[in-house]
């Protein structure tokens, strides 16, 4: 909420000085790819274009037809040369949906069905510029589809494809219910790496695509020792823009956004990993984790907390109970359960602290949205109580599936006597 409410930061700090502020990861990819860009012209330029030919395929169910017999027959002209082989579930029917701007896998979802679908996309085009009944749709639609079939929007399809495909893995792993500290670390550190090596050693490999797929569609290559000229200045002061720099922003928004001290943060509590034995386990760093709460830990407990980590380790390597645990609470838990949390008690509260941290907050982001849902203007005089039980089963509609009807109709008949005995009714749409 630091965005939303101006001061809400500053405040939380004056109650508590040592109150740790944790941006979401999902939210800091996210903001990371957004603000690049907003930042870069080659970028913005490509993805407005992309969003005024969605919208002109999509604006009718007339062009949309059309957009699925056309890429129809083209897979089926492929078949029958034999450029393509057929098999169980593929070529699925696709559709250009809008990219959200909250949403940013739906850019990579509405790039992955262009480059499927561009031959397609163009005939489209070709027929509303031709066909069509108002000028300034023609007009449009012949101006798109001229961009289409230049090297640079084809190069930028690609690159952001490549771009997305990357951080594309590690949004969908941070928007997950249950997301492990260490795990989210090392996606992190696994996505800034294959930024680089795209950026160092990927060029190649995505210049012959892009060449490949000019190519099979008529399209111009030009030489690539040409200046690119920035549009909006004067070619007396050209620039040259490189796609290296778009790279460059992501991995330099990457790194201001992930600062080293949040980062540091959440390496540290990674030391508390059950995963392969406690393999992660480092006494250093989980001292260090002390300092970052110095209020939590008095002088004589961080005396006390070396020695309880190191018998700590040896419980959880020998006790059976502690085996095969997949995250921090399941620790936590289980030193409750085996009630190990009374002779480890520093050791439990770095656990309790370390559980109070998230690296995402997007289960509770769609808890507000689902409060839109339910509380509409028709529901606006719903109680906490009421709106909260009703939150509860939409939210975890996936475990209230699992349950039984009759079972539910027994726990209401018990609750209280009744004139009448529930029954089951069976709804039909």
């Amino acid at each position: 909420m630091s965005g939303e409410f101006n001061g809400l930061k500053a405040l939380i700090l004056r109650e508590n000085p040592h109150a740790m502020y944790v941006h979401c990861f999902a939210h800091q990819l996210q903001l990371a790819i957004v603000s690049v860009t907003r930042r870069n012209c080659m970028v913005g330029d490509f993805l407005d274009v992309l969003a005024i030919i969605v919208n002109l395929v999509g604006a009718s169910c007339k062009h949309v037809d059309a957009l699925q017999i056309s890429y129809q027959s083209k897979i089926l002209e492929k078949l029958n040369t034999g450029e393509l082989t057929d098999g169980s579930g593929q070529f699925q029917e696709m559709s250009l949906a809008c990219p959200g701007n909250t949403r940013w896998g739906s850019h990579l979802l509405t790039i992955t069905h262009f480059i499927n679908m561009f031959n397609a996309i163009i005939d489209v085009l070709k027929n509303i510029s031709e066909d069509g009944v108002h000028s300034d749709k023609k007009s449009s639609a012949l101006r798109q589809m001229n961009n289409m079939q230049d090297f640079e929007f084809v190069f930028s399809l690609h690159f952001m494809f490549e771009i997305l495909a990357i951080t594309d893995d590690l949004s969908q792993a941070l928007q997950k219910k249950d997301q492990d500290i260490q795990n989210a670390m090392r996606l992190l550190n696994l996505c800034k790496c294959a930024l680089q090596n795209l950026r160092e050693n990927g060029w190649d490999t995505l210049f012959s695509r892009v060449i490949e797929f000019c190519v099979d569609r008529y399209i111009l290559v030009p030489n690539m020792e040409d200046i690119v000229v920035v549009k909006g200045r004067p070619r007396r002061v050209a620039q040259q823009v490189t796609y290296c720099h778009v790279i460059d922003s992501i991995l330099q928004e990457l790194n201001d956004r992930f600062s080293e001290t949040t980062t540091e943060l959440f390496t540290c509590i990674s030391c508390l990993s059950s995963r392969d034995s406690f393999a992660a386990f480092d006494e250093d760093k989980l001292l260090r984790l002390t300092q970052f709460y110095p209020l939590d830990f008095n002088s004589e407990e961080l005396l006390l907390l070396k020695p309880q980590l190191d018998k700590f380790l040896l419980l959880v390597r020998m006790n059976e109970a502690f085996f095969n645990l997949n995250s921090i609470s399941c620790v936590a838990q289980k030193l409750i359960e085996t009630r190990s949390s009374c002779y480890f008690p520093l050791v439990y509260r770095l656990l309790a602290l370390a559980l109070i941290l998230s690296v995402a907050t997007a289960s509770v982001e769609r808890v507000f949205s689902a409060m839109n849902l339910i509380k509409s203007d028709l529901h606006n005089k719903m109680g906490d109580i009421w709106l909260n039980d009703n939150l509860v089963v939409y939210v975890e509609k996936a475990i209230f599936k699992q349950l039984e009807n009759e079972a539910i109709l027994q726990r209401f008949q018990i609750m209280r006597p009744r004139r009448i005995q529930l029954s089951k009714f069976i709804v039909t749409e």
